[in-house]
């Protein structure tokens, strides 16, 4: 320990470390005798009874030993009854492992061939002491994170929080990472704000040698056909069914309090209806926390709460109305700024306290309907254009049939949205968008970087790549599953999570991204996601009996972006838009026009609820993403320097 060259840094990091619910490591992969794991010893195992301590989360974060093999990391499998099979674990045993442990086993056992046999969330480091290889690992999805830096060309340091890595030098913030931001687009996974930090990417393991670094992927997304004859068609709403059911029971904590966040939609209603289910056997109940919103920009109202009550007393799950109030707190969003070292999704809409606040104060384990839209409740509406093209034309005129008398529209305008336009050349499509004038709402976005910033390649190769959240250049619903899991889509809202986690207490679980269900998603056939005009198919078929048909067969959902007032939380968060705009002097506003940003705002304050509440919205939230990097890229300047009337994190005081 001695003669390790990076024990000076390490040293004054362990001081400031104390109360970290993370771990972190650093190793010289030049070093050339004894374990290099040897120096991360005593503070894995501090932060890990930290960790423990606070959280509850007893084997889901810290270290494990094996002759020959030291681990550290988190993880929390949800098939730990078919591994210690597979590994021949007697019982007995199996009860004392933790599921560290249990990964440990398994690589030992299986090498990196281990890591596609785990199902669940993990994170780890495996140091190999008689190879001298480290190697590192992230689950499927990337629900738990690691990151990792090369210090002065010397040091390997890692985490799995951001802010750990941050501190053992200093960083620089990566402008094209902005700009993808700024433009709603996706981009490689192993990037992260920092220029000097990367992130391993879902699906993938790296291998640290003494004279390399070497990233894989044991997971990669793709689409399955090999196993659409063993399944019958119609039959995967019935095997949907199982997978959900067994997702939701790996979740459930027997011993602890379990809640949800309840919409009145199809996603939260199956999630909160099957866990109340499984709950009831041991003779607890479901608690539900609901979040309230008042009228839109348009006046009207956005209620839910009926539909709420519906699912509530079908399941008999006492549920809990929280009022949302408008992000005003500078405060709160320098906690975030100091906790996770970068900036959250749009700090105006989704950084707000009651909701997960009172959920906290109710449950420990929570609930939640997210990726329900993305894997088993996507529309399907894009296997339209698929049927026609695979001249299945039974399956497309029934489901056109279908889909326009369900939503009381003429079957030509569902054949020219989703049939015509998406299988048109680009070139067309821009014609059509120019001579309708849809150019300016698509990008609103857009509108608010510097015209020579949009000019550079890399603007024009994310603006000729796919947009963000909504694409119309999928043929197959199972593509754009693809798409969203190789690219770092789910990256935003898992550090949301891992940031209510650590703040509130609360573990927020997802079992729509559980990767059983996402890989039967991909073996399932494209007619399946629209089945007799009915969107969301296969998830409506799965739940029959377990959710009240009111809300099953429901299609009149307020859509996200019109039924979340967007426009008037950020309008009632005026003080601090106007204290990020005003005071903000970064370099930030040679990428965002700020003149024109100050001018869409103020528009926005000036409606009176007579305008288009869908465009609001989208307005609103393009605005909050730009004052959202402005307000992360003064506190970093800020903190960087650390001058006089900054606190210890670099924040003003």
């Amino acid at each position: 320990m001695k003669n390790y060259r990076g024990i000076k840094s390490f040293d004054n990091f362990s001081l400031s470390a104390e109360r970290v619910d993370g771990w972190l490591s650093l190793t010289d992969p030049r070093y050339p005798g004894g374990d290099a794991f040897e120096i991360v010893d005593c503070l894995a195992v501090s932060l890990s009874a930290t960790c423990n301590e606070k959280t509850g989360k007893v084997g889901r974060t810290g270290i494990s030993r094996r002759q020959g093999y030291f681990l550290c990391g988190s993880a929390q499998l949800f098939n730990r009854e078919a591994l210690c099979q597979a590994l021949q674990i007697e019982r007995a045993k199996a009860v004392q492992l933790c599921d560290i442990d249990l990964v440990l086993e398994s690589f030992v056992q299986w090498g990196v061939d281990s890591f596609r046999r785990l199902a669940g969330n993990f994170s780890c480091a495996i140091w190999d002491k008689r190879e001298k290889v480290l190697f590192a690992v992230v689950d499927h999805l990337g629900v738990y994170s690691f990151y990792y830096r090369i210090i002065k060309g010397e040091y390997f340091g890692f985490s799995n929080r951001l802010r750990n890595v941050t501190r053992l030098d200093k960083v620089r913030i990566d402008d094209e990472y902005l700009l993808a931001y700024l433009l709603n687009c996706y981009q490689d996974s192993g990037k992260t704000v920092y220029r000097d930090i990367s992130a391993l990417p879902p699906g993938c393991y790296l291998t640290l040698r003494k004279e390399s670094i070497e990233v894989q992927r044991y997971w990669q997304p793709a689409v399955n056909d090999a196993s659409l004859p063993k399944r019958a068609v119609g039959e995967s709403g019935d095997a949907a069914r199982d997978l959900i059911i067994e997702a939701v029971a790996d979740r459930v904590s027997p011993n602890q309090t379990n809640g949800i966040l309840l919409s009145g939609g199809l996603d939260s209603s199956a999630i909160g209806c099957i866990a109340n289910s499984i709950l009831k056997q041991s003779g607890s109940r479901l608690v539900a926390f609901s979040k309230v919103h008042g009228a839109g920009s348009n006046g009207k109202e956005r209620d839910e709460r009926d539909f709420i009550r519906t699912v509530a007393e079908w399941e008999e799950i006492l549920v809990e109305f929280v009022s949302e109030v408008a992000f005003t707190g500078k405060k709160l969003l320098h906690e975030y700024f100091r906790s996770q070292s970068c900036f959250p999704l749009n700090p105006f809409i989704f950084l707000s306290r009651p909701l997960y606040q009172r959920a906290a104060e109710g449950c420990t384990t929570l609930f939640t309907g997210f990726g329900g839209d993305e894997t088993l409740s996507t529309e399907g509406l894009n296997s339209l254009p698929l049927l026609l093209k695979q001249f299945c034309w039974r399956d497309f005129l029934e489901n056109l049939g279908g889909v326009a008398k369900r939503y009381n529209l003429p079957p030509v305008q569902i054949f020219k949205r989703f049939v015509l336009r998406p299988m048109l050349p680009d070139v067309c499509l821009r014609f059509h968008r120019r001579i309708r004038g849809l150019d300016e709402d698509r990008s609103l976005g857009n509108g608010f970087i510097h015209k020579q910033i949009l000019s550079s390649p890399f603007a024009s190769h994310l603006l000729t790549s796919k947009y963000g959240y909504i694409s119309d250049d999928f043929l197959d619903p199972r593509q754009e599953l693809c798409s969203r899991l190789s690219a770092s889509y789910f990256r935003p809202f898992f550090d949301l999570s891992e940031y209510l986690d650590d703040i509130f207490g609360v573990t927020q679980v997802f079992p729509f991204l559980d990767i059983r269900i996402i890989e039967f998603m991909l073996s399932v056939h494209p007619r399946e996601f629209l089945k007799e005009g009915m969107t969301r198919s296969v998830l409506r078929r799965s739940i029959a009996g377990f959710v009240p048909d009111e809300i099953r067969l429901r299609k009149d959902k307020i859509p996200f972006n019109v039924g979340v007032p967007f426009a008037r939380c950020l309008v009632e968060s005026r003080p601090l838009f106007e204290e990020i705009f005003h005071s903000t002097q970064s370099s930030v506003w040679q990428l965002i026009d700020r003149d024109l940003l100050g001018k869409k705002f103020a528009e926005l304050q000036r409606n009176d609820g007579t305008t288009d509440a869908g465009r609001d919205n989208r307005m609103a939230l393009e605005i909050g993403r730009c004052m959202n990097v402005a307000a992360f890229c003064q506190w970093h300047e800020v903190r960087s320097f650390r001058p006089a009337g900054a606190d210890e994190d670099g924040s003003e005081v």
